[in-house]
């Protein structure tokens, strides 16, 4: 005997995961751009990379320093907006609004460099394939 279950069950779970996401990102970023004002630069050098063809370790180099101060602040209020968007879309979802946003949320938290890949990946991908499903566009408002 099998029971159907709700558009609100099936959303529930993955939902909460891309809220559960969506904070971490934020508190993350937080974290990050606090840290940025403390003033916790450290100053890399071709040494820190031991065994490395210089040019790549150059390379590394510059992009490191270059995320520190005005260029990582930026990048963190970027991150910020983003996992504000995956957590926002996983509160629509939860609630049954805005389908397309759920959608947009999903594919954002599956794409590894925002808020915490180790989660948003699988929770994502399950959102995708929960919100895909027809009882489950149907229950959108």
């Amino acid at each position: 005997m099998s029971v159907e279950k709700s558009p609100q069950e099936l959303v529930s779970t993955p939902a909460l995961l891309l809220i559960i996401n969506g904070a971490l990102g934020v508190l993350l970023q937080l974290w990050s751009i606090g840290m940025s004002f403390v003033g916790s630069k450290q100053e890399l050098d071709a040494s820190m990379f031991p065994g490395m063809e210089p040019e790549m370790a150059d390379m590394f180099v510059n992009l490191g320093n270059s995320m520190q101060g005005g260029g990582g602040l930026l990048m963190n209020v970027v991150f910020l907006g983003i996992a504000g968007f995956i957590l926002f879309g996983g509160l629509k979802m939860k609630s049954l609004e805005s389908h397309g946003l759920a959608m947009a949320a999903a594919i954002v938290s599956i794409v590894p460099c925002f808020a915490c890949c180790c989660l948003g990946i699988p929770a994502g991908i399950w959102s995708l394939i929960v919100l895909m499903k027809p009882e489950v566009k149907a229950g959108f408002q």
